[in-house]
């Protein structure tokens, strides 16, 4: 349940930065910048609520602490980072592969729910969340590899990682 929340907060926050972002865009310089101020009041106190949830869940490793720990980054940035990815691939898999991702990864389905997977559509929704996140867009070819060995940790079947490999490249 915790990873669930965990998910669902750190989308709920990506999909603030996605929403203003849009907004920023089409505004002058001066209302970009008060714009960029409401997105990460916003995107704070979700990401510290879910950081709260993340830090009192199990010490056992996962899925996130891999991701921060190899690539050095904070855990809002792991989990976000995984939430994109996982929101595209919530998109584009098939069912069967969607089902499956589901098991292996508690809490995925909640992104639908969140509406973030309908703003995460494709790679390029993926770059601008890494973006929102403080992220460079060229770790998600880093954080990939990261994930489909987890899965295939979890016993995933090989449809799903060469589908998810596919998809992420």
């Amino acid at each position: 349940m915790k990873k669930v929340l965990i998910i669902a907060l750190s989308s709920l926050a990506l999909v603030a930065c996605k929403s203003t972002d849009g907004n920023s865009s089409s505004t002058q310089a001066s209302t970009s910048t008060s714009t960029q101020s409401s997105s990460a009041a916003l995107i704070g106190p979700a990401l510290n609520a879910a950081l709260s949830l993340y830090n009192q869940s199990s010490n056992e490793s996962t899925l996130a602490d891999k991701v921060q720990n190899e690539l050095s980054l904070t855990s809002e940035q792991a989990v976000g980072g995984i939430g994109a990815l996982l929101s595209v691939a919530q998109n584009k898999l098939s069912s069967d592969n969607k089902s499956e991702l589901g098991q292996l990864i508690p809490g995925v389905s909640a992104l639908d729910s969140t509406g973030l997977t309908s703003l995460i559509t494709n790679m390029d929704g993926v770059q601008s969340a890494f973006k929102s996140l403080g992220l460079d867009p060229s770790l998600i070819s880093l954080i990939t590899p990261l994930v489909t060995q987890y899965l295939s940790s979890q016993n995933a079947s090989s449809g799903l990682v060469n589908s998810l490999s596919a998809l992420w490249k």
